[in-house]
């Protein structure tokens, strides 16, 4: 009895660290990104897998926005995504640390021309310690897989300006993979890139 008891409690504690172990490492992005601390960033990003997401998501904007999209149909949109991605060149220029952590603090990179610079625009962001709230409101939001993990912020926000930050275990430490970035986001970084290569 005594041996059920203690196989129950550890594996109760067990759970416990996996469900909470990802949450530190989200904290520890969140406050990497608001103290802009390049060093903690190059470790907590999976940078190569984020430039992927990135790049597919801008890609296949551009070609909502350039109505390449409803031409192509399903089949063709697919084949032309399969190919390679038109937003490989804008998303180099800012996925690096100082890059990501101004998209996740403010909605969009440091250094990179907006479309229209006077226009007034949306406030889509919110991964600093303090958008958070507490471990109760982030661990119920927070969506597990395995190694994968990912989470909606900032909390409490409407969908259509939130970030959807995806973190996978990468050697022991839960590390960020992807952003899934809001529709409007997107739209706005592929105007970039067209009117950018016109």
């Amino acid at each position: 009895m005594r041996l059920a008891v203690r196989i129950v409690a550890a594996s109760a504690v067990l759970l416990l660290l996996y469900a909470v172990w990802p949450l530190w490492g989200l904290y520890r992005l969140a406050d990497a990104v608001e103290h802009r601390d390049a060093e903690r960033l190059n470790r907590s990003i999976a940078f190569p897998e984020l430039r992927q997401s990135l790049s597919f998501q801008i890609s296949r904007a551009v070609l909502t926005v350039t109505g390449q999209e409803k031409r192509l149909g399903r089949l063709g949109t697919g084949l032309v995504m399969s190919l390679g991605s038109v937003a490989d060149p804008l998303v180099e220029r800012f996925v690096t640390p100082e890059g990501v952590a101004s998209l996740l603090a403010r909605g969009w990179p440091e250094g990179l021309p907006e479309e229209d610079a006077a226009a007034p625009q949306p406030r889509i962001g919110g991964i600093r310690p303090g958008d958070l709230g507490n471990v109760w409101s982030v661990f119920a939001a927070a969506h597990y897989r395995g190694r994968s993990f990912w989470i909606d912020l900032p909390l409490g926000g409407a969908p259509a300006q939130q970030f959807r930050i995806r973190l996978r275990l990468i050697a022991g430490t839960w590390t960020l993979v992807g952003v899934d970035l809001p529709e409007e986001l997107r739209l706005r970084f592929a105007t970039v890139l067209v009117r950018t290569r016109n």
